[in-house]
C-alpha cells in the first residue's frame, strides 16, 4: 500500500527510482504479489543501475501525467501508446515490444471482418484503447466495458453464453486461448499496433540515457524472451 502524502518532491538519487505504474495496465497485484513482464523488466533495469526501486500506483492517466509532472516519480512504466494522453507530453523511450488487438468469438457466431461489426457487442477491458479503434471501424458497433481485472476464463464464459459477441484480447494470448478453447476462433485485428515505451520528463536526460542503453540490451535478449 502507498500513500501519496508522504512522499516527498525531491529529485532521483544515486540510490532510488520511483516507477509510475498504473494498476492494471501494465501492473498487476494477484495474490498479494506484483507480476507482470513490464514489473520484471523495470526490477532488472533497478539491478543493472545499483537502485532501490519504490513503484507508485497511480489511480488513472490523470494521475500518472501529475506525479511524473511534479517529481513524485522518475518514470512511467505504465502502458503509453500512440492514443495515450501522455504521448508527446514527455521524453519517451524507445518501444520495448508492441501488441495487435484481436477479436475473438465463438465459431458459430464468428466475428471476422468489417461488416461482421455492424450491431455486434465487442467486450474490451476497461482502460484500453480498443472502444475508439472498434468505432473508428464501424460506429454501430456496442462497445460492453469489462472491468480490467477480470479473469480471462470468466471472459471467456460470458462469450459462450452470449453476454457479447466478441472479446478484445491481446495478439500474443490467442494461440494459447485457442488450443485449450476449440470452440473459439481468431477474427478481425484491430488496426492499432500498440507500441510499449517508457517516459521520463524531457529535462532528465541522464535517465533517459540509462533507459535506452537498458532497452537496447535487453531487448530480445534470453532474459527478455524468458
Amino acid at each position: 500500500s502507498y500513500i501519496e502524502q508522504s512522499i516527498q518532491n525531491t529529485d532521483t538519487d544515486d540510490q532510488v527510482i520511483r516507477a509510475i505504474a498504473e494498476l492494471d495496465k501494465n501492473y498487476v497485484v494477484r495474490n498479494g504479489q506484483p507480476i507482470g513482464f513490464e514489473y520484471d523488466l523495470i526490477k532488472r533495469f533497478a539491478k543493472v543501475n545499483d537502485l532501490r526501486l519504490d513503484i507508485l500506483v497511480a489511480r488513472d492517466e490523470n494521475e500518472v501525467s501529475r506525479w511524473i509532472k511534479e517529481g513524485i516519480g522518475d518514470i512511467v512504466m505504465s502502458q503509453i501508446t500512440e492514443r495515450s494522453n501522455l504521448s508527446g507530453q514527455f521524453a519517451m523511450s524507445r518501444e520495448y515490444r508492441h501488441d495487435i488487438p484481436v477479436v475473438i468469438s465463438v465459431v458459430t457466431n464468428e466475428v471476422s471482418n468489417l461488416g461482421d461489426l455492424e450491431s455486434k457487442k465487442i467486450a474490451v477491458m476497461a482502460r484500453s484503447n480498443h472502444s475508439e479503434s472498434l468505432k473508428a471501424l464501424n460506429d454501430e458497433v456496442q462497445i460492453i466495458t469489462m472491468d480490467a481485472r477480470t479473469p480471462i476464463g470468466d471472459a471467456i464464459a460470458d462469450l459462450r453464453n452470449g453476454e457479447f459477441d466478441g472479446l478484445v484480447v491481446s495478439a500474443k494470448r490467442v494461440p494459447k486461448m485457442l488450443k485449450a478453447n476449440s470452440d473459439l476462433r481468431a477474427g478481425l485485428s484491430l488496426p492499432t499496433r500498440e507500441r510499449f515505451r517508457w517516459a521520463v520528463r524531457t529535462e532528465n536526460t541522464d535517465l533517459r540515457a540509462s533507459v535506452e542503453n537498458f532497452l537496447r540490451q535487453q531487448y530480445r535478449s534470453t532474459d527478455y524472451n524468458i
